[in-house]
Formats: structure tokens, sequence, C-alpha cells
């Protein structure tokens, strides 16, 4: 997924009252209608969640959804490059739908790679297969 830099002129919301994205309770769902099907959704919330930006509907999250989307995702510290890894299908879909996504598949990919590594044969001598390539191909021809 490409994520613009100017992303807020091209925001769907840009010509709306920005005071109705700043409603409490049951109106915050209403609030969010707006977002969905905005070209710069992603680019929006990834905003509010590396700056931590608590009031307001952000890329048709609620500042509670946000809260518990950053509690149970510490350990991500840049969500603008989450957004980036984010497979332009996905594009559209519930924000905390595409976030499970990615983060499946970003697990995904470090088990294969465990799996992958532990996979590997041991040399008989006790070195990797890399030092073994470097190794004969430094080798002089017989």
């Amino acid at each position: 997924m490409q994520l613009k830099e100017d992303w807020p002129l091209l925001a769907a919301c840009r010509t709306g009252d920005p005071d109705a994205l700043f409603v409490e309770g049951a109106a915050q769902h209403i609030a969010k209608r707006v977002c969905f099907g905005c070209p710069v959704q992603y680019e929006c919330l990834a905003e509010a969640l590396d700056y931590r930006i608590e009031p307001g509907v952000w890329g048709g999250m609620t500042e509670r959804e946000r809260r518990i989307l950053l509690r149970e995702n510490p350990d991500i510290a840049d969500w603008r490059r989450l957004f980036l890894a984010t497979p332009a299908t996905l594009h559209g879909v519930h924000p905390r739908v595409a976030v499970a996504h990615v983060l499946e598949l970003r697990s995904a990919r470090a088990r294969a790679s465990r799996r992958w590594a532990d996979a590997r044969p041991a040399s008989p001598l006790g070195h990797s297969p890399a030092s073994e390539e470097v190794a004969s191909s430094s080798a002089p021809a017989r």
C-alpha cells in the first residue's frame, strides 16, 4: 500500500464540519461513516496512533477503539510503516481487520523463517553451509 504524505488534503472529511468527528458516545459510530471509503483512511489512522491523539474519530476508529488497538499491540512503534505493509486489497476494510491481517502475515513469516533456519542441515565438520561454500569457491582448481 502506498501512503500519501499530503493526506489531509485528500481526506473525505476535509469539507465537512470538523466538530462532527469530535463527538461522544453513540454519535461516534455515526461520525465513523465518513471514514469508510475515504482514500486516506490508513494515513489518518496511522497519524492518530503514532502520535497518540486521543479525542475524535480518526481513520474510522473511535478513541476507545484506538486505545484498545494500542494496548493489544504495544510492540508496534510505527503504525505508518505497518500500514505500508498492508496489502492494497485490504483498502476499504475496517482498519482493525487490516491490522489483524498484517500482524498475522508478520507472525507467519517469522514462523516460516524459524522453521527454515531449524531445518537447515548441519555440516558434519561443524561449519555452516555458507562458510563451506566460501571455502570451496576459494580453493585452487586441480
